[in-house]
């Protein structure tokens, strides 16, 4: 997971650390970040599953 939050939009990436907001826009490198966030979206909950998860969470 990382560390410090990003946004894709369109052809380039808008990274934000704690210290600045990086703009990138080389193809590879936005690249990455569109890998990243498909391998995120097959280790998230959603809906349901989701409501599950935090149902039980509560419980503890």
């Amino acid at each position: 997971m990382p560390m410090h939050g990003y946004w894709l939009l369109d052809d380039h990436a808008l990274v934000e650390n704690i210290t600045a907001e990086i703009r990138i826009t080389d193809e590879d490198e936005v690249a990455t970040y569109h890998t990243l966030t498909d391998r995120l979206w097959t280790a998230a909950a959603e809906d349901n599953d989701a409501r599950h998860i935090l149902h039980r969470l509560l419980k503890t």
